[in-house]
């Protein structure tokens, strides 16, 4: 898998060269490889397989493009968080985003609950999405803090940064 992934990257890094080198004087594109990306996948996201599954991302926000061009984010995070769950485990994913962690703690605490909250309704179909092949994972559209009651929630482009 990794080998697609690195392939991806090299031709796509050629294309961005291109651009700069060549094409920026032809076309006005903030963000080349954006454009190439979504020129790629054809459409707003773009679909992995974990653990047998779809897992469903958009590829043009930092998390996206992580799992775009090498298939993972996080990893080191993941690995730590592989060591210390057990199977019997009741996690709490707060800021589930898509989800991506979500599943990795499923398929570590196959015979506990992960409880995931993701506050932006936008993301929170994209997490929605992603779980809903796991029988142990509960997403939950609600923010978590450290009192109760309702805030302001700020969007930002990149779907990763945007927070109370």
């Amino acid at each position: 898998m990794g080998e697609i992934f690195s392939k991806r990257k090299f031709w796509f890094h050629k294309f961005e060269f291109l651009y700069y080198r060549i094409l920026k004087h032809f076309f006005a594109l903030k963000n080349p490889t954006d454009f190439f990306i979504r020129k790629y996948c054809s459409r707003k996201t773009c679909t992995n397989k974990y653990f047998e599954n779809s897992f469903e991302f958009i590829p043009t926000n930092d998390i996206g493009k992580k799992l775009f061009f090498e298939g993972v984010f996080e990893f080191n995070e993941i690995s730590v968080c592989k060591s210390l769950i057990k199977e019997n485990d009741v996690i709490l994913d707060v800021g589930g985003n898509i989800g991506f962690h979500s599943i990795h703690f499923a398929h570590y605490a196959s015979k506990g609950k992960v409880y995931s909250f993701e506050p932006s309704p936008e993301t929170f179909e994209l997490l929605s999405r992603n779980c809903k092949p796991y029988a142990n994972i509960q997403p939950i559209n609600i923010g978590i803090g450290k009192s109760e009651g309702v805030a302001k929630f700020h969007y930002a482009s990149d779907h990763s940064y945007s927070g109370f």
